[in-house]
């Protein structure tokens, strides 16, 4: 009888212990994430100085953005800057045309071409149509906006025109 009795002792299924598992989820999950969410980074804006070649003094390299609208309206087109854009002028009206009432694309593509030169980092236009402006004004505006409409050879492929300002946004003015 002593023989059935070792038999029962090694027959028995080891117990499966969930404790470390159960602490883990409870204790150390939370203690990380509440860790986490007191960490932050913190990004401080500098502007870098350097030094002048030509008159020997230290002078500020920051950029200040341009931001350009472009206003779509049944008098005219308005072109207006948040600081002057070129030749001094932060605003430019282009009244319709008098041959079928249109707008002046060409001039303002003359215009956003000097503005591009001058400026050269800029990249965004804010294009604004009031709701009686048609599709079809607002695409034309896209189009002169987005390159200057010249085709300039490429090593790379067929000639190309030279953007202006390729990233557009569209909205409605109030």
């Amino acid at each position: 009888m002593g023989k059935a009795s070792d038999r029962s002792r090694t027959n028995k299924d080891p117990a499966l212990t969930m404790f470390p598992m159960m602490n883990l989820m409870v204790i150390l999950v939370p203690f990380l994430l509440t860790s986490a969410a007191f960490y932050h980074m913190a990004i401080v804006n500098t502007t870098v100085l350097t030094d002048n070649p030509e008159t020997g003094k230290i002078q500020d390299t920051q950029i200040i953005p341009l931001d350009l609208y472009l206003y779509l309206k049944a008098e005219g087109l308005t072109l207006e800057s948040s600081r002057p854009m070129y030749e001094g002028k932060s605003r430019v009206d282009f009244p319709m045309l008098p041959p079928g009432n249109t707008y002046d694309f060409p001039g303002l593509r003359d215009i956003l071409i000097k503005v591009k030169t001058e400026n050269e980092l800029v990249t965004t236009m804010f294009i604004l149509a009031d709701p009686g402006v048609t599709y079809d004004n607002v695409i034309k505006a896209i189009d002169h906006c987005r390159d200057d409409g010249k085709p300039v050879p490429s090593p790379e492929g067929p000639p190309m025109p030279r953007e202006l300002f390729p990233k557009v946004t569209i909205m409605r003015a109030q």
